[in-house]
């Protein structure tokens, strides 16, 4: 409340000052702003995962755009990641304050790396790098072969953490945007060296998976992704191709995730059928 009380006193004066002829109204305006901004970072320091104080950060940088130090604001951000590299509000935060310092978006895919490798249990950061990739690469092919590439980096993260959920979900992402750029670089897979038909991707990573299983029999999330890649695959394979084998995966796979959690039985009996 009291921060948006703020809020309507400096509007009030941004009406005066803006239409006001002096230089001077419109430095003593500014020269709040810059007080609210450090005011601001005082906020955060002490709660750095309020909505509003991030809010209220934002609208004041919008406010200075043109004397904002933007490389300074990067800098903020960074600390306050290396304090908690799971905040997601300052992910979205810097995701704005890199794009308005002209920040190239590889260096950024590298910041996300560095923060993965430090912790790999950080939703903001994977999500981040979902972001990211469409816009270093733009060409269709180039993307598909880097997400290709990508894969190496979560299973890293899946064999070191397999009971973390995070690197499961952009797996889940990964394997499916892989999947849909696929149909678009077709006739370009087999001279690029990538798989020639998303039947044969899903093999493989199936094949990847089933390594991890071998020694992590009991891992929830290891059968929940080979139960996903195993539907995937009998979604595009031919009818002519005989996949009782396949269901009979799915099906015993199932079974066992019921007994692995219980919470989730209706569920995985809801898919079974």
């Amino acid at each position: 409340a009291c921060l948006w009380l703020k809020v309507g006193v400096l509007l009030h004066l941004l009406l005066l000052f803006e239409t006001a002829d002096t230089c001077a109204r419109r430095t003593a305006y500014n020269e709040a702003l810059g007080k609210e901004l450090s005011f601001s970072e005082k906020c955060i320091a002490k709660n750095p995962k309020s909505y509003w104080v991030w809010l209220y950060r934002r609208w004041i940088t919008m406010k200075l755009e043109g004397s904002m130090n933007w490389t300074r604001e990067l800098g903020l951000c960074e600390k306050l990641l290396d304090l908690d590299s799971r905040n997601f509000h300052c992910w979205n935060y810097r995701r704005e304050v890199s794009k308005r310092a002209g920040h190239v978006f590889a260096d950024d895919l590298l910041f996300t790396e560095k923060k993965i490798k430090q912790n790999f249990s950080n939703y903001s950061a994977w999500h981040q790098r979902s972001f990211l990739l469409p816009l270093v690469y733009t060409h269709a092919s180039d993307l598909l072969a880097e997400l290709l590439k990508e894969l190496e980096l979560v299973r890293s993260a899946l064999y070191t953490e397999p009971a973390d959920q995070s690197g499961w979900i952009y797996h889940r992402w990964l394997t499916g945007t892989i999947l849909a750029h696929m149909k678009q670089v077709e006739q370009e897979s087999c001279a690029q060296g990538l798989p020639s038909s998303p039947a044969e991707f899903l093999c493989e990573e199936l094949a990847k998976q089933q390594e991890l299983r071998d020694l992590e029999p009991d891992s929830k999330w290891v059968i929940v992704t080979c139960v996903y890649l195993r539907l995937l695959l009998l979604s595009v394979t031919g009818t002519d191709t005989d996949t009782s084998a396949d269901r009979a995966a799915v099906a015993a796979d199932l079974q066992r995730l019921s007994q692995l959690d219980p919470p989730h039985a209706q569920y995985y009996a809801f898919l079974q059928h």
